[in-house]
C-alpha cells in the first residue's frame, strides 16, 4: 500500500519473486481488500494524504490481527519506529528497502503469518471442543450423580439381602422338619419359602454383577436373550402371574448382560404391578432382534406411556416412575429402541429391537 505509483511497482516487481502481489494506492481500498482476503504479509508506506500508515496499520489490526505488516517509510526515525511497533508492525524498513532484505522479511513474515494462522485455528478447534466437552459434562452430571447413588444403594442392599436368604433358608429347613397337620398347607408354605429365597439370591447376584461391572467398566458380549427372559420369570413371577414365551429358541446380540438383565426385570415388575396375570415373550429375528413383552394388566393412557418414557409415570402411589425411562436408556445405549403401546383395562406391550449379531459376532 503505497500513494506513489513508482515506489509501489517497484516494491510489488521486487516482491514478486517470492510471492503473489496485489496493489492498493491508498487505505480505503487496501482496507477493503483485507475484509475480503487473507493475506499473509502487507507491506505499508507510513506517509499517505488519505490515511497515513499508522492509522491504516490500526484498523488492519481490527481487522485481521495474525497478518504479518512490515512498515516501509522514507522518513526514517526511530519514534516513528516506535509508534508502528507500537500498533502491531512486525517489522520496520527504510526506503528505498535492499532488494535481499525486502525479500527476506516478506519471506520470513509470510511463514510466521502461516504459522500463527494454524495455531489459532488449533487454538480454536480446542476452545470448540473444551466448550462441547463442557456441554457434555453438564449435560451428564445428574446421570453420573445417578450412578453413583446407584452404586452405593446396591451396597447398601447386599446386608439385608444376605440377611433375608439366611432366614428363608431356615424356614424353608423349620417348615420341612414341622407337623403342620396339613400336609398341603406345609408344602404350599415350603414352597413360598423356596420362592422368597430364590429370589432373594437372584436380586443378590444381581447386586454383585452391577457391582463388578461398574469397577470393570461395561463389557458387551454375547447374550441369549431367551436364556435372559428365562431366568428373569423364574425370579420374579409366581403362581399368581404366569409367563409364556414363544418364537425363537435361542436369540442371541451382543450387550452387556446385566443390563440386559435390569431391562427385563423392569419390564416385568411393571406387568407384575398392574396386576397381570399373564405375561407373554415372543421372540424373533430379521433386521432387527426383536422382544415382545405383552401382558393383561391395567394398561395406562397415551399421555402415561408418554411420561413412562421420560420419567415420572408410575402405577404405584409413591413409585419415582423411572422404570421404562431407564430400560429405553439400557437399550438405546445398546443400539437398539424400546416401543412401548397399551390400552386401558387391556393390558401393555413393550417391543425390544436390538441390532442383529454380524457374522463375525455370531461365529
Amino acid at each position: 500500500m503505497d500513494d506513489q505509483d513508482g515506489p509501489r511497482e517497484t516494491v510489488a516487481f521486487t516482491v514478486s519473486d517470492v510471492c503473489t502481489v496485489d496493489q492498493a494506492d491508498r487505505g480505503s481500498v487496501a482496507l477493503a481488500k483485507i475484509r475480503r482476503n487473507a493475506y499473509d504479509v502487507v507491506l505499508l508506506d507510513v506517509m499517505m494524504p488519505e490515511m497515513s500508515g499508522i492509522k491504516a496499520l490500526i484498523e488492519i489490526r481490527k481487522i485481521d490481527p495474525l497478518v504479518g505488516v512490515i512498515i516501509l517509510t522514507g522518513h526514517a526515525g526511530l519514534a516513528t519506529a516506535q509508534e508502528a511497533i507500537k500498533y502491531g508492525a512486525n517489522q520496520y524498513l527504510a526506503k528505498p528497502p535492499n532488494y535481499l532484505e525486502l525479500c527476506s522479511a516478506v519471506r520470513d513474515n509470510g511463514e510466521a503469518t502461516r504459522l500463527r494462522r494454524r495455531q489459532a485455528k488449533k487454538t480454536s478447534e480446542v476452545a470448540v471442543l473444551n466448550e462441547v466437552l463442557k456441554q457434555e459434562i453438564d449435560a451428564n452430571k445428574p446421570h453420573v450423580w445417578q450412578g453413583i447413588a446407584a452404586a452405593e444403594l446396591v451396597n447398601d442392599l447386599n446386608s439385608p439381602l444376605s440377611v433375608v436368604i439366611g432366614y428363608s433358608m431356615m424356614l424353608e429347613s423349620a417348615l420341612k422338619e414341622s407337623d403342620l397337620g396339613d400336609p398341603e398347607a406345609r408344602l404350599k408354605l415350603v414352597e413360598q419359602a423356596h420362592v422368597v429365597a430364590l429370589a432373594a439370591q437372584y436380586c443378590n447376584q444381581l447386586s454383585e454383577n452391577w457391582q463388578a461391572t461398574a469397577k470393570m467398566g461395561y463389557v458387551f458380549g454375547i447374550v441369549d436373550l431367551v436364556e435372559v427372559a428365562k431366568e428373569a420369570c423364574s425370579c420374579l413371577l409366581t403362581e399368581r402371574s404366569v409367563s409364556e414365551l414363544t418364537g425363537l429358541k435361542a436369540l442371541r446380540v451382543r450387550g452387556v448382560r446385566p443390563e440386559i438383565m435390569r431391562v427385563f426385570q423392569n419390564l416385568l415388575k411393571n406387568s407384575i404391578e398392574s396386576g397381570a396375570t399373564r405375561v407373554v415373550m415372543d421372540f424373533s429375528n430379521g433386521d432387527k432382534a426383536r422382544v415382545r413383552i405383552s401382558d393383561n394388566g391395567g394398561g395406562m393412557t397415551e399421555e402415561g406411556v408418554q411420561s413412562a418414557m421420560h420419567g415420572g409415570f408410575s402405577s404405584k402411589e409413591n413409585g419415582p416412575g423411572l422404570g421404562i425411562n431407564i430400560c429405553r436408556h439400557l437399550i438405546s445405549a445398546h443400539g437398539g429402541a424400546l416401543n412401548i403401546n397399551s390400552v386401558i383395562g387391556k393390558g401393555t406391550s413393550a417391543l425390544l429391537s436390538l441390532p442383529v449379531l454380524s457374522g463375525e459376532d455370531s461365529n
